[in-house]
């Protein structure tokens, strides 16, 4: 699911450059575990599957930082890109941060030539940041939604 991270150049412990996927060990699964325990006002982590089918079609999630900001992503699984999905996630996903939270404020960082990741937040309402950072070894820029500010 992570393929669209595949051949970036950055030093990050356990990253494969080669699969975009970095190694997750066991050691780090119960501080994973605690923070999908926190209460729903501060996280979210879902799995997004058809109800018809029992298909996995991928999972969105939001945290919730101190100074009262969602920070979303989602993400589709590489064989149902390019169908809408991600616009539904999307909607679905800001649904439950709205109802769920007192997030005034939904963001999200992605590279600018991710084209479909800019279209589906430029539909949802999302104003991109004027400049992007560098965290990760590549540009990012920040995109930003206001509770009801989406249409």
């Amino acid at each position: 699911m992570m393929s669209y991270n595949a051949g970036w150049q950055i030093s990050f412990r356990g990253y494969d450059a080669d699969t975009g996927c970095i190694d997750w060990p066991e050691t780090a699964w119960l501080a994973f575990e605690a923070r999908l325990a926190m209460p729903a006002s501060q996280r979210g982590y879902y799995y997004v599957q058809d109800l018809e089918t029992g298909e996995f079609l991928g999972h969105v999630h939001y945290e919730v930082d101190s100074a009262g900001a969602a920070h979303i992503g989602l993400n589709v699984i590489p064989s149902r890109r390019g169908k809408g999905l991600g616009q539904l996630f999307l909607k679905l996903l800001l649904e439950r941060v709205w109802l769920e939270t007192g997030a005034q404020v939904a963001v999200n960082d992605f590279e600018d030539d991710r084209l479909d990741a800019v279209r589906i937040h430029q539909r949802r309402g999302f104003v991109p940041d004027p400049t992007t950072t560098c965290g990760l070894g590549r540009p990012t820029r920040t995109w930003r939604l206001r509770r009801g500010d989406s249409w």
